[in-house]
C-alpha cells in the first residue's frame, strides 16, 4: 500500500469512528493527518490526468505525431502504471511512483533528473528517430533532385542540431562502451557518416544553384 493510501485510510478511519482511538484522541492530530492525506491525494490524482492543452506546440508534435521523436515514449508511458506526468511551464514532467525522473521540452534537450528505465528508452527511441532521418537524407542526396533536397530540409536541420549537441556525444559514448542494444541500427552515430552526409548535402545544394544559373 502506498503512503497516500495509508494516510487516506487513517484519515477516513478517524472521521467515521471518532471515538475508536479512545476519549483522549487529539482532534488537531486527526484534522492534520486528514489535511496532509487530502493534499497528497489531490497531488497524486492531478498527476494521473495530464492536461496537454497548455503544452508547447513543438512538444505536442514530438509526443503525439506518429513520426514524433517522443511518440513511442508517450505510448510506453500509457502502459506503465508507475509513470505519471504533469505539464508545467509548457514542459512535460514525468514521475515514477511520485518521484520526478525526466523533463521533456519542445525545443531544448530532455533533462534527466534521475536514472530510470524510461530514460534509457528515451535514448534508444531518439537514436531510432535520428537514424530514420539519416537514411532518408542519404537516399534524397543520392537522388539529387531539387524536390528530394527540399523534402529533407527539416531532417537535415534536426540531424545538424543533433550532431552538434551533447545528446549525440552521449549516444556516441553509449555506443562506444557497448551500452546500446546490439541489434539497434545506428549509422547516425558514425562520426564520419553524419559529417559526410551534411557535407554532401551542402555540396549538392551548391551544385544545384550553379546548374540553375547556367
Amino acid at each position: 500500500m502506498s503512503t497516500q493510501e495509508i494516510l487516506l485510510e487513517k484519515a477516513f478511519f478517524f472521521i467515521n469512528y471518532p471515538n475508536s482511538e479512545g476519549k483522549n484522541s487529539n482532534f488537531i492530530l486527526k484534522t492534520t493527518i486528514f489535511a496532509i492525506a487530502l493534499k497528497m491525494f489531490c497531488d497524486y490524482n492531478r498527476m494521473l490526468t495530464t492536461d496537454t492543452t497548455s503544452m508547447c506546440s513543438h512538444l505536442q508534435k514530438k509526443l503525439f505525431k506518429e513520426d514524433g521523436m517522443f511518440h513511442y515514449l508517450w505510448i510506453a508511458m500509457q502502459d506503465d502504471p508507475e509513470l505519471t506526468a504533469v505539464v508545467r511551464s509548457r514542459q512535460l514532467h514525468i514521475y515514477r511512483n511520485g518521484k520526478k525522473v525526466l523533463v521533456l521540452a519542445g525545443r531544448s534537450a530532455p533533462k534527466i533528473i534521475r536514472e530510470n528505465p524510461i530514460c534509457k528508452l528515451l535514448q534508444i527511441e531518439r537514436i531510432k528517430w535520428m537514424e530514420q532521418r539519416f537514411n532518408k537524407a542519404l537516399a534524397a542526396i543520392k537522388d539529387g533532385t531539387a524536390d528530394s533536397l527540399k523534402a529533407i530540409k527539416e531532417d537535415i536541420a534536426e540531424l545538424s542540431k543533433y550532431y552538434s549537441s551533447e545528446l549525440w556525444k552521449q549516444d556516441f559514448a553509449a555506443d562506444e562502451t557497448g551500452n546500446l542494444p546490439p541489434d539497434l541500427k545506428r549509422g547516425v552515430l558514425s562520426e564520419d557518416g553524419i559529417w559526410n552526409l551534411l557535407s554532401d548535402y551542402r555540396m549538392t545544394q551548391k551544385n544545384m544553384v550553379i546548374i540553375n544559373r547556367i
